[in-house]
């Protein structure tokens, strides 16, 4: 009987693994090999541990993920984690001053090639954050777009940056800071 080599990737949930999850869910791919590319003029992370991706494997993620991704199980007391890089991967935070009356309009928006996985993320976000707003617009048959309004915005944005929180992109969390003080809101 073969031995089953050890992991170097601790695969037990926490939050750096969720929001792990999500770097490969937005912005990630599983491949079996390892890239032959000669010349790379880009940065990549690569992890070449058997047991890791079988363990993406069986929580919904899949190769040639991008038109194909659906639900994940990811456990809900880390879903704020995951939803936290999705959006610094595939998101946008974005404030702004309405032409005609001048107030602070703000959005966050979360893009993806899969519609299956935006719903998924839209219940998610519906069940864990209690959230009644949110809608999915589609562009050109191929782009598809999450967003939410200046208030629900806020409220997930607040749930994703909670105090303690180690991992984030920094300017995605500058954005949400400006925003909240333009628009009265705090942490």
């Amino acid at each position: 009987m073969a031995r089953r080599r050890e992991s170097a990737i601790n695969t037990e949930w926490a939050a750096n693994l969720a929001y792990l999850i999500g770097i490969i869910a937005s912005d990630g791919n599983l491949s079996k090999a390892r890239s032959k590319e000669g010349v790379k003029k880009y940065a990549a992370l690569q992890i070449g541990d058997k047991n890791f991706y079988d363990f993406l494997l069986k929580i919904g993620l899949t190769e040639r993920k991008s038109k194909t991704i659906g639900p994940l199980q990811i456990p809900d007391a880390l879903f704020a984690d995951f939803l936290r890089e999705c959006i610094d991967g595939d998101g946008s935070i974005q404030i702004w001053k309405h032409k005609e009356s001048k107030n602070i309009q703000f959005k966050m928006s979360l893009y993806s090639a899969s519609k299956t996985f935006l719903e998924w993320i839209k219940c998610e976000t519906t069940l864990n954050f209690q959230m009644i707003g949110g809608w999915i617009y589609t562009y050109k048959d191929e782009i598809h777009t999450l967003c939410y309004g200046k208030g629900d915005a806020f409220k997930i944005l607040k749930l994703l940056y909670y105090d303690g929180v180690e991992l984030y992109l920094d300017r995605k969390y500058q954005t949400y800071l400006r925003a909240s003080g333009a628009i009265g809101q705090t942490r």
